[in-house]
């Protein structure tokens, strides 16, 4: 009979996954982990979200940490993708949700004429 998988067990076979991802050529290993990380405390961090909004939000997270990395870097002179991975991926999806609300928010009637 299979045992469950436990939460270190997951987290190991992730972890794996994602050092392996980094050794594929053309693969900003650096980058990517740096972005797992940085999704890896936005997952932990939310805790107000249920935990199918939080593994979305954290793919997303990853994804836009990775993508972000090189521009960013070049953005503010830190040369280590580790870094800018990390704060890419640790900052993206609350800045979102953030710029979100508030235009939501936002009264843009002012944009109407004559009323």
């Amino acid at each position: 009979m299979a045992e469950p998988t436990s939460g270190i067990g997951a987290a190991a076979s992730t972890a794996s996954g994602v050092l392996f991802g980094a050794m594929l050529p053309g693969v900003d290993g650096g980058a990517l982990i740096g972005a797992f990380a940085g999704a890896a405390v936005f997952i932990l961090h939310n805790n107000e979200l249920g935990v199918v909004k939080r593994l979305v939000y954290g793919l997303v997270s990853w994804l836009i940490g990775y993508f972000a990395a090189p521009e960013l870097g070049r953005m503010i002179g830190i040369q280590e993708s580790v870094v800018t991975g990390f704060g890419a991926a640790a900052v993206a999806v609350t800045l979102a949700l953030t710029l979100i609300e508030r235009i939501k928010a936002a009264d843009f009637g002012f944009w109407k004429r004559g009323g």
